[in-house]
């Protein structure tokens, strides 16, 4: 039987170079796929917002998520200048010195992602007496206040119950407030030279209403009225509540009340408790 002879394929340098081409132009797209889409395509890192502020001294961590996160995920924290704003190896940043900055945090894929942030200089900070609080913005107790003086050069202030004042005080250590509404103007300089004018009005109302009492009637008679006629009050009549027995039997904001409001038959004893807007009262007794 003859041998049948072997065919020999001789490729041109044309095609070898053209299928050498080809070759790599699908290693490379391969690669590129594995890794965009088959390698963690969604791991990313985004901050929950694009810019912040803080204060100088603050001290924050700001809101991220990492999709797919992996178990001890490796983050890289900088910050685009440490003399406005630091920040440490677990993401905690602080405030140096007024300006503007950037905080960036990357994994270790390459994902990234920055927050802008703002460093400001505290404003004067008002602390109140921590056992008063106002009624219906009205102090009825003698105010002591103090100032935050962080970050802050030089305070003055000035206390008027006038209007606008010019502040020609030094601030030292509390600033008292008596009867009155006082209007409280500070003027201060921060350690970035920033000048700033601050102002706040107080109302303080330490006096007891101071009535008097007129009646037309015997309680017991339907029309009967009772009358209350109050001096001016800084911070003005609220309410009338009226008593039977020592038991609030009725409440109104009117000065005059028909006695059929509180009266009942038999032996009782009859008051009424005046309260201004800040909260003081003068109990009246009634007459039977």
């Amino acid at each position: 039987m003859a041998r049948r002879k072997k065919r020999k394929i001789t490729l041109s340098k044309e095609k070898c170079i053209f299928i050498t081409s080809l070759v790599v132009t699908i290693g490379l797209v391969l690669l590129v796929i594995n890794r965009t889409i088959l390698k963690d395509p969604e791991h990313e890192i985004y901050f929950h917002d694009k810019t912040a502020e803080i204060f100088i001294g603050d001290q924050v961590r700001f809101g991220y998520t990492i999709s797919n996160a992996k178990q001890d995920e490796s983050l890289l924290w900088t910050t685009s200048n440490s003399k406005v704003a630091t920040v440490d190896s677990t993401g905690r940043v602080k405030g140096i010195s007024f300006g503007d900055v950037t905080i960036t945090v990357e994994l270790s894929n390459g994902s990234s992602s920055s927050i802008k942030l703002r460093v400001k200089s505290y404003p004067v900070r008002l602390i109140v007496n921590t056992d008063i609080e106002p009624i219906k913005n009205w102090y009825n107790k003698e105010l002591t206040i103090t100032l935050d003086t962080i970050n802050i050069e030089e305070i003055k202030y000035c206390i008027s119950i006038e209007g606008e004042c010019n502040p020609n005080l030094y601030y030292k250590d509390k600033i008292k407030l008596p009867n009155g509404i006082w209007f409280l103007y500070i003027n201060y300089t921060d350690k970035n030279n920033k000048a700033v004018t601050h102002r706040e009005i107080f109302k303080v109302d330490l006096k007891a209403p101071k009535c008097d009492i007129t009646r037309i009637g015997k309680l017991y008679e339907d029309d009967a009225t009772i009358d209350i006629i109050c001096g001016e009050d800084s911070s003005g009549i609220d309410r009338y509540e009226w008593y039977r027995d020592g038991a609030r039997v009725f409440m109104t904001d009117k000065s005059i009340t028909y006695t059929k409001e509180i009266y009942m038959a038999g032996k009782h004893k009859y008051s009424v408790k005046v309260y201004d807007v800040a909260g003081n009262y003068t109990e009246y007794k009634i007459d039977n």
